[in-house]
């Protein structure tokens, strides 16, 4: 998962360190292959660890990742999972 932080994006990896890197998200975005889709204005994550989408509150949705940890999803990020599983 690639969150970002300002001028920086921290990267979350499943049982390894996380780092932090200079960079914008839109950046890390276009170096990302295929595996990964935008969720949130500030959430890249690796399609291969996700778990179920659960509704959160009206029109909002929280996704929940392998690893346990919950972040939000916004309405352009749930149709771009929609889009992913169709």
């Amino acid at each position: 998962m690639l969150v970002e932080y300002g001028d920086y994006v921290h990267i979350h990896r499943i049982g390894e360190k996380s780092l932090m890197k200079k960079s914008s998200l839109k950046a890390m975005a276009e170096r990302l292959n295929n595996n990964f889709i935008q969720v949130h204005r500030s959430y890249i994550v690796n399609i291969d660890c996700i778990n179920p989408v659960h509704p959160f509150q009206k029109a909002s949705y929280i996704l929940e990742l392998l690893s346990a940890e919950q972040i939000p999803v916004s309405k352009s990020g749930y149709e771009n999972i929609k889009s992913y599983l169709n």
